[in-house]
């Protein structure tokens, strides 16, 4: 095989990396393998390189898929192997991109998130790695500034209750919920909207 394209963390594989690859380092560490399993082989690196293609993804994510695709576990693990050297798919860069992500638009506490890259079959480490400097109160805030949106036209009570329950469904505590809406209510110029003040009046 040709000299590999240098990939970064989560690199989106790119059309030239299929047609450069396909599955050849791969078959290459199977010589074991039958003409039927070489086919399969370049099927699996074929659906790896779709699904990559389409968003980034765990490794967990990328076993499951080939599995339901009825795959054999030596073709699996020696495909996705191939796809960690080629740095295709790395679960520490997707649990640190995914928390950035969703941090940014759809803010929610941190054990949320972390629930969510566990559903993903991220490993615990990466998970704690990810989540290790997440400032629970700026999402809390974020979240509440994408919510006022939606409930500025509200009497500030209505409003404030509404907002509290939003907060809540996002997995942040109680505590957290009432110092954020309480110092919008204490410091009007902390809130995204300056006309707090107007909104709280009866």
């Amino acid at each position: 095989m040709g000299e590999r394209n240098q990939r970064t963390p989560l690199g989106e594989p790119s059309p030239e990396d299929e047609s450069q690859h396909q599955g050849a380092s791969t078959s290459e560490a199977l010589p074991q393998l039958s003409d039927e399993e070489r086919r399969r082989l370049l099927q699996a690196w074929k659906t790896v390189y779709r699904l990559l293609r389409y968003r980034p993804r765990t490794e967990a994510e990328l076993r499951q898929a080939l599995r339901r695709r009825g795959f054999s576990g030596d073709i699996i693990e020696a495909v996705l192997a191939e796809a960690r050297e080629m740095r295709w798919v790395d679960d520490r860069a997707f649990a640190h991109l995914w928390v950035e992500q969703r941090s940014r638009s759809r803010p929610r506490a941190g054990w949320v998130l972390a629930r969510e890259l566990r559903e993903r079959g991220v490993p615990e480490e990466f998970i704690d790695d990810a989540l290790a400097h997440v400032d629970e109160g700026a999402l809390a805030r974020a979240a509440a500034e994408k919510a006022w949106r939606r409930y500025r036209s509200l009497p500030w009570p209505e409003a404030r209750r509404r907002l509290a329950q939003y907060l809540a469904r996002r997995g942040f505590p109680y505590e957290l919920i009432h110092d954020v809406l309480a110092s919008w209510e204490a410091h009007p110029g902390s809130h995204p909207d300056d006309t707090l003040d107007e909104e709280r009046e009866p």
